[in-house]
């Protein structure tokens, strides 16, 4: 569903849009906020931290393919049954941060995702996969062109996880 779409289905909630322009609406139920995002693909990110252009799509294997980890690049159908087209179910049983596609093009499209790999490994006691630890550690000096508050958050969060000491 489009922003407009969705803002129209849940017309009757409480609404934050401040996403709105990346197909996100917030709708506030029952005093808790979930998110519902619209099916995207992106375009070239030229400041290493956001798309040029965000282009909605109905086809959700576009959108699981512009995600970062295999493990954030799974979705549910309304019978349950889960749609894994990258492998994220084999990398969490066994434990292991990976990029979807090639390691390198997802972290020259976002910087931010080099932190999120070794905070995602850290909050969940995981492994980093070598090609994806070689491309972070390679690409990690574009971390300059990232926000000194999104890289605080990020630091903050990894350190008070669990394995934070990998």
């Amino acid at each position: 569903a489009t922003p407009d779409k969705i803002k129209e289905v849940f017309a009757s909630c409480k609404l934050v849009c401040a996403g709105e322009k990346h197909g996100t609406i917030g709708v506030l139920c029952d005093e808790e906020l979930v998110e519902v995002t619209t099916f995207r693909k992106e375009s070239a990110y030229s400041d290493f931290r956001h798309p040029d252009k965000v282009i909605f799509t109905s086809q959700l294997e576009e959108d699981l393919a512009r995600r970062d980890f295999t493990c954030n690049a799974m979705a549910m159908d309304f019978d349950g049954n889960i749609i894994d087209i990258f492998g994220g179910q084999i990398d969490i049983k066994n434990k292991l941060i990976r990029c979807v596609g090639d390691a390198e093009k997802r972290f020259l499209e976002d910087a931010l995702r080099v932190l999120r790999a070794f905070r995602f490994a850290a909050q969940c006691d995981f492994n980093i996969e070598q090609h994806t630890l070689d491309s972070a550690c390679a690409l990690a000096e574009n971390l300059r062109f990232i926000s000194k508050e999104r890289i605080f958050t990020e630091l903050v969060k990894m350190l008070s996880s669990p394995a934070c000491y990998k």
